[in-house]
């Protein structure tokens, strides 16, 4: 869990807001082949991906007592593209005689 809040209340306490996190990166390669004089496209595409699980929420009061504690299930994902590529590649044969 990765503390993401922390509430000051009335009776100086505090609501403590914690949750599952894991952030990753991954990379997807897509060819298509030319036709006739066109070449071939190579694209590569790189994606960040956050993951928020459940959450986690507790108050203490100003004694440092938990006065309660509950958890909220969760799940959130969010995609970004972060790297873009493109290039041309042409291929050929020649007939030897």
């Amino acid at each position: 869990m990765q503390f993401s809040n922390l509430f000051y209340t009335a009776d100086n306490g505090l609501v403590i807001l914690a949750e599952n996190f894991h952030h990753y990166f991954y990379t997807t390669t897509s060819f298509s082949s030319g036709t006739g004089s066109m070449p071939g496209q190579s694209r590569t595409t790189t994606y960040s991906v956050g993951e928020c699980g459940d959450m986690l929420m507790s108050k203490i009061d100003a004694g440092g007592n938990i006065g309660w504690m509950q958890v909220l299930p969760k799940l959130q994902r969010e995609i970004s593209v972060v790297g873009y590529s493109r290039s041309f590649g042409i291929s050929y044969f020649q007939l030897f005689q």
